[in-house]
């Protein structure tokens, strides 16, 4: 490894200046280098044949490349443009189902409204159910009061009814009785009125008679 590198270095020491040769050494021998460097022609024709035919080369890769590049670019703006179709449409269907969405929002809170009166219209009108019941039941209550009033009012009232026609009617009995009695008393008078005087037109009858034969008998 040191062999090697000692010789490499050999002829960079070789090639370098040296700070004890003169100017004028040294622009000699830049000119022989220059003259041994300087290229024939079948050289330089090969050159510019690799030139051309490099920038052949490159023209070809560079018309290429802009073809690549065009083509990209288109691809690029069809890509773009499709992305941009894609997102138009997915923001008109966003608006459209946002539209729809806010619709059925909107349904949705107009449902909770009219369901939100209904229920507290039928708490109201629960309420008052319950409060009209209550106050029916407090009626319902003040007439079963009031009946049993009524029902205890009526036992006694049928108490003093019964015992005011019972004694009516005792003394109905005993009016009648009396009436009976003294249309007894007065029927008996009266026949043993109209025995007399049945009596006494048989025995006037009687005593006519007699006259009358009493008469004939003169005559």
């Amino acid at each position: 490894m040191l062999a090697g590198r000692g010789v490499e270095a050999a002829p960079e020491e070789a090639t370098r200046p040296s700070g004890r040769e003169s100017p004028r050494i040294l622009a000699a021998k830049e000119i022989l280098e220059s003259e041994e460097e300087t290229p024939s022609e079948e050289e330089e024709d090969q050159k510019y044949r690799n030139l051309e035919e490099r920038y052949n080369f490159l023209q070809d890769q560079w018309a290429l490349t802009r073809k690549l590049q065009m083509a990209a670019l288109k691809l690029q703006d069809e890509m773009v443009e499709r992305v941009r179709r894609e997102l138009n449409e997915l923001r008109a269907k966003f608006h459209m189902d946002l539209s729809d969405k806010r619709v059925q929002i909107r349904n949705l809170i107009e449902e909770l409204v009219r369901k939100t009166r209904a229920l507290e219209e039928s708490e109201a009108t629960r309420r008052a159910d319950e409060e009209l019941l209550g106050r029916l039941q407090s009626q319902c209550e003040e007439l079963r009061a009031q009946r049993a009033a009524a029902e205890v009012q009526l036992a006694e009232e049928e108490d003093h009814n019964r015992r005011a026609a019972d004694r009516t009617r005792e003394e109905l009995v005993v009016r009648v009785d009396r009436c009976l009695r003294g249309y007894a008393h007065w029927e008996i008078a009266t026949r043993k009125k109209s025995l007399s005087r049945s009596e006494q037109h048989t025995q006037l009858t009687k005593r006519t008679e007699i006259t009358e034969i009493r008469i004939e008998k003169l005559n």
